[in-house]
């Protein structure tokens, strides 16, 4: 079965852009929020004068996921890996009402210690920054790799994977670093994986489909 997943990282307003134009076209994605930033004096810096409503409604219909609460490279500072891990998981469920299964490692590194707080902290999968444009599908889903990461050039690299009938294809990136034509290589990007017939979704849909949990 041929799906896309898409992700992107840290929370901010522009992450609107990319839910409205997926959600428009039927298809979702996996928005990793700093929970940090969904509080005062952090939520202005990133979400303008958007306040918690505003920000609920931005991502309605796509998947939140973990992304820690001060964005810490996690593997450098083990003393707050509760709070990046555990604390970030309820302050997330608290704002947005749901439960939250997937986490993101700030920056993408992490160790085995953190790979075992994640889990411990409830999560059901996790996603790294490493790029794997074969296989992202690995055993371990507390370590999924990504296909290819959002730049310019990304249009024909996509379209490549596409060709070679890549099972699964996961684009990672930043929505708060996107251009102006960026959006418009998103759009394109979205209609050549539709084209394709590569259903668009998020990763925690994705895990649910791959250990067969999906309708249950």
């Amino acid at each position: 079965m041929k799906i896309a997943t898409m992700s992107f990282d840290d929370g901010h307003m522009k992450d609107f852009n990319a839910a409205c134009i997926l959600g428009a076209n039927e298809c979702q994605a996996t928005f990793y929020v700093t929970a940090g930033r969904l509080e005062p004096p952090r939520m202005e810096e990133y979400y303008g004068v958007l306040g918690l409503d505003r920000i609920r409604e931005g991502y309605t219909g796509m998947e939140i996921g973990g992304h820690g609460v001060a964005h810490y490279i996690l593997v450098e500072r083990p003393e707050t890996l509760e709070l990046e891990t555990v604390t970030a998981r309820r302050r997330l469920e608290t704002v947005f009402g749901r439960p939250i299964e997937s986490f993101a490692y700030p920056y993408g590194i992490r160790d085995k210690r953190t790979i075992a707080a994640v889990r411990a902290a409830g999560y059901t999968h996790a996603r790294t920054y490493d790029v794997d444009p074969g296989n992202v599908v690995n055993a371990n889903r507390y370590e999924h790799a990504v296909t290819l990461k959002f730049a310019p050039s990304m249009l024909d690299t996509l379209r490549r994977c596409i060709d070679a009938g890549h099972e699964h294809i996961h684009v990672a990136g930043h929505a708060w670093q996107f251009s102006s034509d960026d959006w418009e290589i998103f759009k394109r990007m979205v209609e050549a994986l539709l084209v394709a017939n590569y259903p668009i979704t998020s990763n925690g849909s994705f895990w649910r489909l791959a250990s067969g949990e999906a309708g249950r």
